[in-house]
């Protein structure tokens, strides 16, 4: 089923998939680390023919075969979403509640590679070990109400192009001036200040 999920591991279920650091990079590392509930260990699972898209909701980018390599060792990251089938996979019953995730692009296993926070996940020949299995816990609402943006100022721009930003329209310090998108120019009418307040920011 769609939606948002987090995704434990069959080895220890205080271990979830996580992208290192909370990166929103592309090529930031996927790994199991415990459960802390930033959205960097939230995913949105998407069908699609058949097969399925995982994208992190820290960073909106897919989980992905690096280089879609075929070999087994090759690593898994997250990368920008382009419909590839190294960001296809293939979610198949492994009994108890567990599921098997392969990749599209080399029929191979995500697999963990030992017991312990910060241990990589790459694809492998399946063994039907612990290593290979994962649960999916649906969150929904509560998945996309966790904590991952520190206080701080910030620069927002636009996923279409990232040299596009928020923008104060004219510089203006005035009530009421208009926000808009404008080409990425350094003035602090391009710098937000992010606070929590409460449950919100």
């Amino acid at each position: 089923e769609e939606g948002a999920y987090k995704i434990v591991s069959a080895l220890n279920d205080e271990y979830v998939w996580d992208i290192a650091g909370n990166s929103a990079d592309n090529g930031a590392n996927l790994e199991v680390w415990h459960d802390n509930g930033l959205l960097c260990q939230r995913y949105l699972i998407y069908k699609d023919n058949g097969n399925y898209e995982i994208v992190a909701m820290n960073s909106g980018r897919s989980v992905d075969v690096a280089g879609a390599e075929q070999a087994p060792g090759t690593n898994i990251q997250q990368w920008d979403r382009n419909g590839c089938n190294a960001q296809r996979w293939i979610i198949s019953d492994a009994g108890n509640g567990y599921v098997y995730i392969s990749s599209k692009c080399n029929g191979l296993f995500a697999t963990v590679d030992k017991s312990s926070a910060g241990a990589n996940i790459s694809t492998q020949y399946f063994s039907g070990s612990d290593s290979q299995k994962f649960k999916l816990v649906k969150n929904n609402t509560e998945a996309l109400n966790e904590v991952s943006v520190n206080e701080g100022v910030y620069i927002v721009t636009s996923a279409v192009n990232e040299s596009i930003v928020f923008d104060i329209a004219g510089n203006s310090g005035d009530s009421g001036a208009n926000l808009a998108t404008w080409t990425s120019n350094g003035l602090s009418c391009q710098r937000f200040n992010v606070v929590r307040h409460n449950d919100g920011y």
